[in-house]
């Protein structure tokens, strides 16, 4: 429905930055991270093992009660293998519409996945610095996503379905970003603060009935530290309004931070206008609103 520039640079440059109140604070970054491989059938236990022994650079051990568990510096990650499917309520909800043209048969149809959980292994160095508790969370992701493309390269692994983002990708689609990005010491920002575009509540529509207001928001942000960016019922195009947040979001997740009051854009011809807000997922979390 939409496209995006995988490896297109942020053009986002603040143009003008007004005090921020004393109502807005970001929230802290993740010490812990979740994810999990969608399989059609339980894969074997001795498989998965395979799969981290191979791919995987840390300590991997069995633990006395059947769990997988892989020391890394920094962190320590527990591998679960779980019958049964992911236990939420509608998976395929999850499932980003750029990945699963297709259709998402195949993650309805899952019967069962391996839990990743990856936690620090210690209180991060200099964790009350903004920019030191965001970069331990960017350590913890990176290994993450290392164990979770190991397991995703396995022989029928269907998706990998990220807690942070509540996003589902294809299993290739996520082990091609996640190999590319390590093999860069990056993060993929397709995996880890996705954007998604849907049509406004109550959108006018046109005359072949295609709706003419939309809406578009980021998930994951909050992970890093980061408020969540959204744009409300703008009369954009779905590309036009992805591409506007993917910008905007790329800006952030490379390390910048905005606050109410802020005005950012291209130029100062072309800016856009950022207010505190709340999420229009859950209408309680604070979230950052851009206007364009």
């Amino acid at each position: 429905m939409f496209g995006w520039g995988r490896k297109k640079k942020s053009q986002m440059t603040p143009v003008m930055t007004t005090p921020v109140g004393p109502d807005f604070s970001h929230p802290a970054p993740a010490t812990h991270l979740v994810g999990e491989v969608l399989f059609p059938t339980t894969p074997a236990f001795d498989q998965v093992y395979a799969a981290l022994t191979e791919r995987v650079d840390g300590e991997i051990t069995q633990t006395h009660d059947g769990y997988l568990q892989v020391n890394a510096p920094g962190s320590t990650t527990i591998v679960t293998v779980c019958d049964g499917p992911l236990p939420i309520p509608d998976v395929a909800a999850t499932c980003h519409p750029l990945f699963w043209q297709r259709g998402t048969a195949p993650v309805e149809a899952h019967g069962a996945h391996v839990l990743i959980s990856t936690r620090s292994a210690a209180e991060p160095t200099g964790a009350s610095d903004e920019a030191a508790a965001r970069a331990h969370t960017q350590a913890l992701a990176s290994v993450h996503g290392m164990i979770g493309s190991a397991i995703a390269q396995m022989d029928d692994a269907i998706a990998y379905f990220m807690a942070s983002t509540m996003t589902t990708m294809p299993a290739d689609v996520s082990v091609a970003f996640t190999l590319d990005c390590l093999a860069n010491n990056t993060l993929s920002g397709e995996m880890w603060r996705p954007v998604w575009v849907r049509p406004a509540a109550h959108s006018p529509v046109d005359a072949t009935g295609f709706p003419t207001t939309w809406t578009a928001y980021t998930s994951g942000l909050a992970a890093f530290g980061h408020a969540e960016l959204q744009i409300e019922s703008a009369p954009r195009t779905p590309n036009e309004l992805f591409d506007i947040l993917t910008g905007i979001a790329s800006y952030v997740f490379d390390g910048a931070t905005l606050y109410p009051g802020d005005t950012m854009g291209s130029s100062h011809a072309v800016s856009h206008t950022v207010t505190a807000s709340v999420s229009l997922l859950d209408g309680v979390t604070p979230a950052l609103s851009i206007t364009i």
